[in-house]
């Protein structure tokens, strides 16, 4: 079960509502948050996640907040389609070091792989 490893996003980050009516994808992807709960990824053929780990980023820090940030901007565009089926994983939980977030991020990796599910972790790795 992949959902150990995550951490929920905030609804707000996800509740884009545009004001000329046309869908954002923030309405049409299905997240990860307390309220909704981890998605079910039967049906699902792409998947993002956020890792929030810099602990090793030589000159870039603070990019562990870099997924929330693009989130941000990613939920507000207009969505091509309203059933999306990309799924927002949420955040990967951070481990005692980061050779246990790295572990994590391979596992997670690995089994939606063999689902067929393509997922792009982030650029903090």
């Amino acid at each position: 079960n992949i959902q150990q490893y995550f951490e929920p996003i905030s609804k707000d980050t996800h509740s884009y509502i545009s004001e000329d009516g046309v869908t954002t994808i923030g309405q049409a992807i299905k997240a990860y948050t307390e309220v909704d709960g981890f998605p079910d990824l039967a049906d699902s053929s792409l998947a993002i996640m956020g890792v929030g780990e810099d602990r090793g980023a030589v000159g870039n820090k603070g990019c562990a907040t870099a997924m929330n940030s693009i989130r941000q901007y990613l939920y507000a565009l207009a969505s091509p389609i309203k059933e999306l089926k990309l799924y927002d994983l949420g955040n990967i939980t951070i481990g005692e070091t980061p050779n246990d977030t790295y572990y994590a991020v391979i596992d997670v990796m690995r089994q939606l792989l063999e689902h067929g599910i393509l997922c792009q972790p982030g650029h903090s790795l």
